[in-house]
């Protein structure tokens, strides 16, 4: 079970990456734990045995950037909007 703090640490990095970071570490579950071990050891270390809850989690985190991004106007929606494309797709929120 995970900590709201571990939760809340996880969210902040997930919030602080750019487009492609995100794309990149949320296309399968392998790249998000690579990153976990590879960048934040100390976090992995203390949530590794419930990996497949924080996955879980850091989807609907993406999710929720989808959404902002989804109601933001301008250009910079198109411009911003187009790598989160992929991940709407991968967990479902876009469908053609």
């Amino acid at each position: 079970m995970l900590t709201e703090e571990q939760k809340s640490k996880v969210s902040a990095y997930l919030n602080s990456m750019s487009a492609a970071e995100l794309n990149q570490t949320l296309e399968s579950q392998n790249n998000f734990r690579n990153w976990l071990y590879r960048d934040h050891y100390s976090l992995y270390l203390q949530v590794k045995d419930a990996l497949d809850e924080l996955w879980e989690i850091s989807k609907k985190i993406a999710k929720g950037v989808l959404t902002a991004v989804g109601i933001t106007a301008g250009v910079a929606v198109v411009v911003a909007a187009a790598p989160f494309y992929i991940l709407g797709k991968m967990f479902g929120i876009i469908d053609d």
